[in-house]
């Protein structure tokens, strides 16, 4: 499913998501590219909420999050889980492989 976002500041996000009443009783997974703040994955989590789902699990790309913001989003999530392109505690998730494949492909390796 995909949610609809309107950004009103910095630290100002509403996430408005579609009918999801066919998927309840599953875990919800917030997929995001960037989080920093963490608005965007607070709100997608609260909106969730409000549906009846249990905590969702967080997913990013970049983990840019200071500890304050992280502690926030640890508290409205099941876990948070982002690559290791920027060193954080929730960096699990190695790209070493897929950028030396990625690599030695496009150099006929």
């Amino acid at each position: 499913m995909i949610g609809s976002k309107v950004r009103t500041g910095d630290r100002g996000v509403e996430v408005t998501l579609p009918s999801l009443a066919a998927h309840q009783g599953r875990r919800p997974v917030i997929l995001d590219d960037v989080v920093s703040s963490g608005v965007t994955l607070l709100s997608a989590a609260k909106a969730l909420a409000r549906a009846g789902f249990a905590k969702p699990i967080g997913l990013a790309v970049h983990g840019l999050q200071n500890d304050e913001d992280q502690d926030r989003i640890l508290t409205a999530t099941e876990a948070l889980v982002t690559t290791d392109s920027i060193p954080n505690p929730c960096a699990r998730i190695s790209l070493d492989a897929m950028i030396a494949t990625a690599i030695a492909g496009h150099l006929g390796l």
